[in-house]
Formats: structure tokens, sequence, C-alpha cells
């Protein structure tokens, strides 16, 4: 449209000026310089619309869109090389990425390496016709941060247009090469984290506080024991599995997130299994803010602690509950035994003689203090009974159960000291 308009206008303008000279008339001279204004007009709005509908990437249309240049279709290209730097634009390595050869003049330059020196490559740089008035352009594709390659077309010389329509395309390229690479980095901070998870099996959940929706990993579901469809009330379906003793770990610890965002929140509770029984998890919450400041989400994990809740609750029953009466006494004479070791001091031999009070858990103590009464009441009683004796203290304040333990014989010194 653009030249159709400039060739009409130069006709007019020769047309008119030959028929002034002909009839002398300014009428007509008048008349066509306004036919000209006019064709002028339509010129500069073709030109302004042609720049304005020239393709170019776009950073939302996808990775085909900056690995080939198709987009050049929608500009008067003939044809167009992208390279991009193998490494750093120090070394001057370039590999071509794509290229844009709608009539197949640049066969088998794709995916080929090059360097600054010989860019463009020489296929391009005969592409251009003089007698067409091709022009070969390299444009570098870079920002003040990065330089990601050079951009090469061939164009039809036009000295009514600026560098304007160039540049964009470069800001365009660049635009979508810097997505990629902040998608690139998500995904790989995405998979290091996925691969964390799974090492350490734990869950992930979401709660947005506005609309208070949750988000459950497929972890998480399992650890909850919930079907993978989420219902529309999945906050209350996870609250009500949990043990009716342990509500007040779990509310509490989800509000603290909320009023100390930042502050990482951790409880431990209960939760019934499908079988009806409880097995106990450990749940984290981290409150997030928004820019306006106000917690907007809450995000944590579940991890499965059963196994070591049920290790802790053995130790302490082992640690709480007494032996039987007689590995009472097995008891006292493996410490006799050991006291009636012979030491030696200064070449002199000591034998240790000892006797013990035992209180054990069977009288139902509620206080330390009375353990320790009872212990030392036992221990006293032993004493009246003989050394290297010992005496328990039963159910019964009054009562003792004594128990002597003689030591073996190879064990005691041959005199005493």
């Amino acid at each position: 449209m653009r030249r159709i308009a400039g060739a009409l206008t130069e006709y007019v303008q020769r047309s008119a000026a030959t028929v002034a000279r002909a009839r002398g008339s300014g009428h007509a001279a008048a008349g066509a310089e306004r036919l000209a204004a006019a064709l002028w007009r339509l010129q500069a709005g073709s030109l302004v619309a042609e720049r304005s509908e020239v393709g170019a990437p776009r950073a939302d249309a996808g990775r085909s869109d900056s690995r080939h240049l198709d987009w050049l279709g929608g500009a008067r290209v003939r044809a167009g090389v992208l390279a991009l730097w193998q490494d750093d634009p120090v070394s001057g390595r370039l590999r071509i990425t794509s290229t844009y050869d709608p009539e197949g003049l640049l066969h088998g330059l794709l995916d080929t390496a090059t360097t600054a020196e010989h860019f463009p490559p020489a296929p391009l740089i005969w592409a251009a016709r003089p007698a067409d008035r091709g022009v070969c352009v390299v444009i570098p594709v870079r920002t003040r941060d990065h330089d990601w390659g050079l951009l090469a077309v061939i164009s039809e010389i036009d000295t009514s247009s600026t560098r304007g329509t160039y540049q964009r395309w470069v800001a365009s390229l660049c635009a979508v090469f810097e997505e990629e690479a902040l998608q690139q980095v998500v995904r790989a901070s995405e998979a290091r984290y996925a691969l964390v998870t799974r090492a350490t099996n734990d869950g992930l959940w979401e709660w947005d506080v506005l609309t208070g929706h949750v988000y459950l990993s497929g972890r998480c579901v399992t650890l909850l024991g919930l079907d993978l469809d989420p219902p529309a009330s999945r906050l209350e379906q996870w609250e009500s599995l949990v043990h009716p003793d342990d509500q007040a770990a779990m509310r509490p610890g989800m509000r603290a997130a909320i009023i100390a965002p930042g502050e990482p929140v951790a409880a431990e509770y209960r939760v019934r299994a499908a079988d009806g029984s409880y097995r106990w998890l450990l749940a984290r919450a981290l409150g997030v803010q928004a820019a306006t400041g106000h917690v907007e989400r809450a995000v944590g994990s579940l991890t499965d602690i059963h196994e070591r809740r049920r290790l802790e609750y053995k130790l302490r029953e082992n640690a709480l509950h007494d032996v039987e009466p007689a590995g009472v006494t097995l008891f006292v004479q493996r410490v006799q035994a050991g006291f009636a070791q012979v030491l030696v001091l200064d070449g002199h031999e000591i034998a240790i003689r000892a006797s013990m009070g035992i209180a054990t858990s069977a009288v139902g103590y509620a206080r330390a203090e009375d353990v320790l009464r009872d212990a030392d009441a036992a221990m006293y009683r032993a004493n009246a009974v003989g050394q290297r004796s010992g005496s328990r203290f039963t159910a019964v304040p009054t009562a003792y159960a004594d128990h002597e333990a003689p030591v073996p014989a190879d064990l005691l010194p041959t005199h005493d000291q």
C-alpha cells in the first residue's frame, strides 16, 4: 500500500508540473498539489499501520516464538538468522539457533557453529540483492545486564524508517529469553525441592486464608488418609481427623502462623487413620505476608513421627517400669560384685563395702522426694541387716524386703583394709 501511494504521489507531482508549464495555469497545479498532499497522508498512514502490524516475538507466546523466526513473516524481511553465544560473548563463539528462510536460501545453516568474525553467514549476505534494494542488517540481541547473541536480517533499504522497528524486535526477543531463563531457574528449584521432599518423605500443604482453599500434596493426602478428590471443606475434613485431645495443639498452631507471619510454628498431634487407629504427625506452618502486610496464606508440611513417638513411649515405660523382685536381687548382686573389686592405692589393697536401699514404683509415688525418702529408709534398713546387703521398700511403709547379696568368694579380698 505504501509503495502504491508513493508511486501515485510522484506521478501526480510530475504530471501537475508538466500541465502547469504547458497551460501556465496555477489552478491545475494547486489541485494537483492538494491531491499529492492527500496521497502523502495516505502513505504516512500506511507506514504507521505497517509498523504497528510488524511481527515480533512475544514473551507470553511460549518457547517456539523465541527459537524460531516465523514472526518475521509479518515484516518486510526476505530472510533472517538468529545466533546465540555458546558460552561467553568474549569467546566469540556463536550457534545459529533459528532461521527465517521462506525462499530456501539458507539451507543447512540451522544449528551450526560460527564465530562473530564470520557472522552473518555468507548465504545470508548473498541473499541481499542490490537490484531489490536489499541490505543485510545485524542487530545485537542484548540488554544492559545480559548479552544473548546476534540477529541478522535481509531487509529492503527504506530511508523513511528508523531503527525503532529493529529495537522493538530485540527488546521482544530479550524479554522472551529472560522469561525462559527465569522459568528454567524456577523449574530447577522446584525439581530440587521435590527431590528433598521425597527424601524426607514429607507432605506439603498450603492454605489460602482469604478463600479458605487448602492444597494438599499427594503425600499429605496419604498421611491423612483422605481421598484424592478434594471436597469443598478440606480444612474442616482435616480437623475432623485430629484426636479430640489434640485439637488444642492443632488450632492454636494454625492461628499462630497467621498472627506471627515469618515465624515457623510446629505442633505434634494424632490423626485418625482409615482403620480407626491414630498416628502421630508433626505439622509445621509458616504465615506468608502479602504486599499489603496482611497474611494471605500459610504453607507448611506434615511428617510421620509415629515410630519416633512409639519408641519414646517405650523408653519412658522401660525407665519407669520396675523389674520383678528376682530382678532386684540380681541387680543388687551385680552392684555389690562391682564394689567388691579390690583397689590398689599406693601399694595398699582396698575393698569397698556398701549397702543399698531401693524404692520401686509399686508404691505409686506422686513426688520424687517421696521416692528418695523411702529409698533412704530402705538403705538404713540394709545397714542394720548387714553390709553387702540390700533392702527394698515395699508398698507398706513399715515393710521391707531384705535381699542378702552374697558376693562370690573369688571377688572378695584376702584381707580387709
